[in-house]
Order: C-alpha cells, then structure tokens, then sequence
C-alpha cells in the first residue's frame, strides 16, 4: 500500500520546503499519486526518487 501524503508532510518528510515539490513537479521529477490538482497527494517512495534524481542532476551541473 503506498503511503501518500499531502505537499506540507511529503516535503517535510524529506527534508525539503513545499515549493521545491512544485520544482520538481515542473521539472519532471515527480509527480502526484493522488489528490487534486490544488492539493495533490505525494507517494513517499516517489518523493525519495525525485530528491535522488535532482541531487544527481545538480551534481552535473557542478561537474560542468
């Protein structure tokens, strides 16, 4: 069962403010599990990847 949670909690739980979700969401990293569109619903095993996939692309970003 996947654990979902709204943006206020996802981005706490990993260690981030709510707009770097939005970032992500734009950027393509992430996307909602559920929820609406104006209170979308993270999945906390989607959460992880996206923080995963942005720490390795601004690890590019400085190796360039």
């Amino acid at each position: 069962m996947a654990r979902l949670l709204p943006a206020e909690l996802a981005a706490l739980a990993v260690g981030v403010k709510p707009g770097t979700l939005r970032v992500w969401r734009f950027r393509g990293h992430l996307q909602p599990a559920g929820g609406t569109e104006r209170r979308p619903l993270y999945d906390l095993r989607d959460l992880h990847a996206a923080k995963q996939a942005a720490a390795r692309k601004n690890r590019q970003k400085v190796a360039a």
